[in-house]
């Protein structure tokens, strides 16, 4: 605690030295002497009456208030809450109005208030906001919603009289909205089938706009994993309004003869059928929906930690990244990524093999060793084809990379609804997993699936 305590007062102070350094050097008249990086580190100026209201302060004083900032935040349980530019913005004008305009000195007490205050005033611009972010899903206007966790997906339809609602009980609260502005909103939105609906609890509101938007992709990466690459690949999360995708395109033969050809679709469009959801009714599927939900309960809630949430979701955005990407290079390198990222736990030696043993235990579904040594061969196949890629050894353009991508989206799928099962809701929601008990669970799946193959083939020796 006492060297705590000596290296806030060393901090305070520092950033202080630093002020009056270069202030000094502006005063002498060499500001151009003054590196870039520091010339853009300010303070608020005592007087108020220095140019712009604000005093200079280096960039190393500038990273000690930032530290001080983001110390005080995670001691008042605010870190992921608060954005840490307007706290180190509050802070800065503390620490200036205590120990320059008031005078006071620079003591572990004086420290320790100015700390706790701009921990209180950043702890009142957190508050409950829920969120509605458009996205190009399916064509199909059914359900009239649909919910994976905290992320509610409503149709055009259903968005529309909630938004009424709103509008209607907020009329006489903020007569400074403009009627032009609710227009342009409305219209934007009216360009998006689906729009998804979400709280955050207790952020400031950019946090709050940027766990949502984060939330909301996860969301969407977790529906590419649930309906697979085919059907999916045009889905996103908000972006430009556009309602209709028209393209068109000519050729011109040699001896002159013009071909030319149009093309009409909508963004997020694909070959669904109206009870599209349906398809989701079963058992599994519910409880890999479920489970899934209890992953993304992580992304909009700060507080909680859960490693193997964490590790699944990633995993599944580098799929929905894979999904969504136009290049087949980029794709086979994803898609492969996201089998690493979920089943890899800090191993250094033969990391194909690894990798490929433990893909084929998730993904086993006949306990025959012929039916294991394809999923092995498939996931070497796939994780040597993103190796020539990162490495250089094959053209992003060879045809080679087609097969990259086929492997890896259907190993990938496989691999993260399996591992979405067989983690279940206990394991997704576990705060202390390690990478070390899970490389162990791994192995104990590997060592099960390989248990399973030889007793099959065992009766089968003693049935012949």
């Amino acid at each position: 605690m006492a060297n705590s305590k000596e290296q806030l007062i060393a901090d305070v102070s520092f950033i202080f030295e630093e002020c009056a350094r270069l202030n000094q050097m502006v005063q002498d008249g060499k500001f151009r002497d003054i590196p870039r990086e520091d010339a853009f580190c300010d303070l608020p100026h005592p007087s108020h009456n220095w140019p712009n209201g604000k005093m200079l302060c280096s960039r190393a004083g500038f990273n000690r208030l930032e530290a001080l900032a983001l110390k005080a935040l995670k001691q008042a349980g605010l870190e992921n809450r608060v954005s840490l530019q307007p706290a180190r913005s509050v802070l800065g004008e503390i620490l200036v109005r205590k120990f320059v305009r008031e005078q006071r000195p620079i003591e572990i007490k004086h420290a320790d208030r100015a700390l706790s205050e701009m921990a209180k005033r950043c702890g009142k611009t957190c508050i409950n906001l829920t969120h509605y972010i458009p996205c190009h899903l399916m064509s199909p206007q059914s359900p009239a919603s649909f919910q994976i966790g905290p992320v509610r997906f409503l149709n055009q339809a259903t968005f529309r009289s909630t938004l009424a609602r709103h509008i209607w009980s907020n009329r006489s609260r903020d007569r400074s909205l403009g009627a032009r502005t609710v227009s342009d909103a409305i219209r934007y939105f009216k360009t998006f089938g689906w729009i998804a609906e979400l709280a955050v609890i207790g952020c400031d509101k950019k946090v709050s706009e940027t766990t949502a938007t984060r939330a909301v992709f996860a969301a969407l990466n977790c529906l590419h994993v649930l309906i697979g690459p085919g059907h999916s690949t045009r889905m996103t999360v908000g972006g430009p309004g556009i309602k209709y995708d028209r393209r068109g395109g000519f050729t011109v033969t040699a001896d002159g003869e013009l071909s030319y050809m149009a093309s009409y679709g909508g963004p997020g469009e694909g070959g669904f059928e109206d009870n599209w959801i349906e398809l989701f009714s079963g058992e599994d599927a519910q409880r890999i929906i479920a489970n899934l939900g209890v992953a993304l309960e992580q992304v909009v809630d700060p507080s909680l930690h859960r490693p193997l949430s964490e590790r699944l979701l990633d995993a599944a955005q580098w799929y929905g990244e894979a999904v969504r990407e136009t290049s087949p290079g980029a794709k086979a390198i994803k898609y492969v990524t996201a089998l690493e990222r979920m089943v890899m736990t800090d191993e250094k030696d033969d990391i194909a093999g690894l990798v490929s043993s433990r893909v084929a235990a998730l993904c086993l579904d006949e306990p025959t060793a012929e039916r294991r040594d394809r999923w092995r061969a498939d996931v070497k196949r796939a994780y040597d084809i993103r190796s020539k890629l990162v490495h250089g050894a094959l053209s992003p353009s060879s045809d080679i990379v087609f097969e990259g991508v086929r492997l890896g989206a259907q190993l990938a799928r496989d691999a993260l609804l399996s591992a979405t099962t067989l983690l279940g809701e206990a394991g997704l929601r576990d705060d202390v997993a390690s990478n070390r008990q899970l490389g162990r669970w791994y192995d104990r799946l590997v060592d099960h699936g390989d248990g399973i193959i030889a007793r099959h083939r065992a009766r089968d020796e003693d049935q012949s």
